[in-house]
């Protein structure tokens, strides 16, 4: 066992915390509503904005992340909660370990549609929202005041403000789950193009959308939710060498392999 006072032990405080406090923002999550076309809805912590009301604060939430995923179908918390819980276990292994816990730093943000709507709406959504984040970015910084549930530690090296930006794959790449069988049925990866898609590698497209952007027309691929993350997670060479640890909110060793139970 670590001793209590090493970066390692305090480290894995903090990401006990963070579970907890991810698995709250999936069984509860932020809705949007897209009804209205040149007036895309977010609800943030009771708060409903605009794509373009949107702060550096309200944006901070996005950055670190590797996509969204949207629900595009009602999703009950307890079925919201299991999706979170095969999510983080296919991540936890392959965590960015040098990057600060406490920027928020995860697969994805989930955001729940308030009513289904066709991908078009979601991908123009998507890439409004994209489009402002980025716009943003150099002014998001660390909340002043952290929230008693969000992580304190920082890990050894970094600077007391580090920059929050949205990564590689978040504007270019999306994950859609339009189905309660989400696990049988597998999810839609939408990818902002062919040659995304070929990057990410990424076959058998099903259908070209009708929804076009600067760089081509969106495509589609329906996949198992689990092998969609490892392709988006291989674009980051630092993190896929992967690790076999315990996993101490499921009393699993993830990594290497199958998870093996432990005798927790």
């Amino acid at each position: 066992m670590a001793d209590s006072g090493s970066p390692e032990y305090k480290r894995a405080c903090q990401e006990e915390t963070y579970y907890s406090r991810l698995r709250i923002q999936w069984t509860v999550p932020n809705m949007i509503d897209l009804t209205v076309s040149d007036s895309y809805q977010i609800h943030l912590d009771d708060r409903r904005k605009s794509i373009l009301e949107l702060t550096s604060d309200d944006c901070r939430s996005f950055c670190w992340k590797d996509c969204i995923i949207y629900g595009n179908v009602p999703v009950k918390p307890f079925a919201a909660y299991d999706m979170f819980r095969a999510v983080y276990r296919e991540w936890y292994p392959y965590r960015h370990m040098g990057q600060d816990i406490s920027l928020g730093s995860f697969f994805a943000q989930y955001l729940q549609l308030a009513t289904p709507k066709p991908l078009s709406d979601v991908i123009q959504f998507h890439n409004m929202l994209c489009e402002h984040i980025t716009r943003l970015q150099s002014s998001i910084k660390r909340p002043s005041t952290l929230h008693p549930g969000q992580p304190d530690y920082r890990e050894p090296g970094f600077q007391e403000d580090p920059p929050y930006r949205l990564r590689p794959t978040f504007p270019v790449v999306f994950i859609v789950v339009d189905s309660d069988d989400w696990k049988n049925a597998g999810v839609l990866v939408v990818c902002k193009n062919r040659s995304t898609a070929a990057a990410l590698g990424f076959s058998n497209e099903i259908s070209a959308l009708s929804a076009s952007t600067p760089q081509g027309t969106s495509c589609m691929f329906r996949v198992a939710l689990e092998t969609v993350m490892y392709h988006i997670v291989a674009q980051d060479h630092a993190r896929m060498s992967t690790r076999r640890e315990s996993g101490e909110f499921f009393h699993e060793e993830f990594g290497g392999g199958d998870p093996q139970y432990t005798d927790k």
